[in-house]
């Protein structure tokens, strides 16, 4: 049987880092899938470039390697991170029909599977695309670039999307050290904060892709890297679902919400550590059909500096039966009130109003600018479809520094769509439209 072609297209990159000395990054990107190998055009001087380059590659299935340069005119290019695709991932992705199409964004790792870390201190990302276009006698083209035209696929992908949505609760351990869990789900890895204790509490949320081919996720308890001491402490294997933890109803997808799993760790011999245990709860979706609906609930408040009375489960429930939001957007002003942390204090009142509800959120952003705060807490089965989540701010006060007034904005990728919020406090009163419209 002749291999399939898959066609590789280059997209862009994004929150890459400062490279030169004068300047940015000239960036081009580089893949190897066996003997094929390829290279982009170089984007100078931007930290989100865009190619939009294709490549055609007839080649038996092997691993793929993409890595992301800059170019240097007078020295040797200097590789910035790169991600490498399994070969049974490229082999399950080559098995399908004519039509398959997919999208991936990759965090760019290190040699040493260390993130990197862009100029503006977010994670430098990849982003390709892949499609079978037919086999190599069906003149699915010879290998190299070519413009990236707009395609509409008429056919729908062989394999339907999924990803899991992971909350790591808390560790407990006989002895108090600092440590942190790294979680991979095949060649993507997600490191939480590092905490000191012996019953570290977490409270951790990420979301990963599930590529092809991937069955499992592993869970390792970690120190910091040390001369004398293990880094590893102990794993915990976790076979993912096989069916996804929401079911639909005539008008809404309503989740069943996990229980949250207290599982003890192995050592690297596969042995029970006693005493070394991890609570944590995973939600496996497939992505949703496009016409899917969101609901949005969006409420914004200025609470006088004063601390919030009674319960809020009233202002954030308010149709109860009819209507169950999947993302609640929550803007605060004026939040300071007489207490040494009232920022956490602020956003446990709001979780506590949040966790009386019938379903189950999960805290997705929370930022703060001065006396303001916006936080996003989503349901789990959207939880785990949103790949990626950005906030930002910006004073408007005095010389546009001082931060009692301003905005803060929270920005999410659900699946293929990307939503904002913002909420904002500027300036008051009736003959301030125009410093409002400035602002």
């Amino acid at each position: 049987q002749l291999p399939m072609v898959l066609e590789i297209s280059v997209v862009s990159a994004r929150h890459l880092p400062k490279m030169d000395t004068f300047g940015t990054i000239d960036a081009f990107v580089t893949l190897q899938l066996g003997d094929n190998k390829y290279e982009t055009s170089i984007k100078k001087g931007s930290y989100s470039p865009d190619w939009n380059e294709i490549f055609h590659c007839s080649s038996s299935p092997a691993a793929l390697i993409l890595e992301l340069f800059d170019w240097n005119r007078a020295t040797k290019n200097e590789k910035v991170g790169g991600h490498v695709i399994s070969l049974a991932d490229v082999s399950e992705i080559m098995s399908q029909a004519v039509g398959w199409e997919r999208t991936f964004l990759f965090n760019l790792k290190s040699e040493g599977d260390a993130l990197i870390i862009g100029h503006d201190k977010l994670h430098s990302e990849l982003t390709i695309k892949m499609r079978i276009i037919g086999s190599a006698s069906t003149g699915g083209g010879s290998p190299g670039p070519s413009s990236m035209g707009s395609r509409a696929s008429s056919v729908l992908p062989a394999l339907p999307r999924r990803r899991i949505g992971v909350y790591i609760d808390s560790v407990e351990i006989p002895v108090s050290t600092t440590c942190y869990v790294k979680s991979s789900l095949g060649n993507s890895s997600v490191k939480s904060p590092q905490l000191t204790g012996n019953k570290p509490v977490f409270d951790f949320h990420f979301s990963m892709e599930v590529l092809p081919g991937v069955s499992q996720l592993i869970l390792r308890l970690k120190r910091p890297k040390s001369l004398t001491i293990s880094a590893d402490i102990g794993s915990v294997i976790v076979p993912l679902p096989e069916t996804t933890s929401y079911f639909e109803t005539s008008t809404t997808t309503v989740l069943k919400a996990p229980e949250l799993q207290c599982v003890q760790f192995m050592d690297k011999d596969g042995k029970s550590l006693e005493g070394h245990t991890i609570r944590f709860q995973l939600v496996c979706v497939y992505a949703p059909e496009r016409s899917t609906q969101l609901s949005l609930l969006a409420g914004t408040w200025n609470v006088g500096n004063a601390r919030p009375e009674g319960d809020l489960a009233s202002w954030l429930d308010p149709h109860k039966d009819t209507f169950k939001p999947d993302l609640i957007m929550v803007g605060l002003q004026e939040s300071t009130f007489e207490s040494p942390d009232c920022e956490k204090e602020m956003i446990a009142q709001i979780r506590a109003a949040i966790e009386s509800l019938e379903d189950a959120y999960v805290l997705v952003c929370a930022q703060s600018l001065g006396q303001m705060r916006a936080m996003v807490w989503a349901r789990l089965w959207v939880r785990a479809g949103i790949g990626s989540c950005e906030s930002s701010s910006e004073a408007t006060g005095v010389g546009h520094v001082m931060s009692n007034k301003g905005g803060i904005a929270i920005a999410l990728e659900v699946w293929d769509t990307t939503i904002v919020f913002v909420s904002a406090h500027l300036a008051a009163h009736q003959d301030q439209t125009h410093r409002r419209n400035e602002d």
